[in-house]
């Protein structure tokens, strides 16, 4: 048994499969900047060292990620899967001719989120620039708190919405005067 599987089992927790373990070290870049250096995955993955650095070595092998000397980045493995399931997705095939039609009529940007869990995660974004002060991106996640379309669903929708997002917490996500 490995260290870190000796001390799951002694902290009464089963040790991470290899599955878990990779879906930290992706997760490790969901809202870093575009790259990050094996130190930096192993701080936010929590994972061992040796263990991110044959789980990135085999996502870079995959296409999920790729190397650029010491940095890594997603790789167009990853974005041909969200593609596929950003494709696949029937909601926002439903919702794409009427998304197009609000913008067409306010000129504004328009957004398709939908709530998971105390944050909404944005399935299409229309209209604006990339610089655009709204900081919203395809498969992005804000809390719902904190965007227009989340305290929509929030304020429109099931009670039990609204108190997970009060059990989780209302932090502050920009200074104070």
């Amino acid at each position: 048994m490995t260290t870190s599987a000796v001390e799951a089992v002694e902290a009464g927790m089963a040790p991470l499969s290899l599955l878990e373990k990779a879906a930290k070290v992706l997760s490790a870049f969901e809202s870093a900047g575009p790259r990050l250096t094996l130190t930096e995955v192993v701080q936010r993955s929590g994972i061992r060292r040796s263990s991110a650095h044959r789980i990135l070595d085999q996502l870079v092998q995959l296409r999920w990620l790729e190397r650029e000397g010491r940095d890594y980045r997603l790789g167009m493995g990853m974005l041909e899967l969200g593609a596929m399931a950003s494709h696949h997705n029937r909601l926002r095939r439903a919702a794409l001719p009427h998304l197009h039609a609000l913008h067409e009529s306010t000129g504004h940007l328009v957004h398709l989120t939908v709530l998971d869990g105390s944050e909404v995660v944005y399935l299409e974004r229309i209209g604006g620039s990339d610089d655009s002060v709204v900081p919203s991106r395809m498969g992005g996640r804000q809390p719902a708190y904190c965007t227009a379309s989340g305290k929509a669903i929030l304020a429109f929708g099931d009670a039990g919405p609204v108190e997970r997002v009060i059990r989780d917490g209302l932090r502050p996500r920009t200074r104070g005067p």
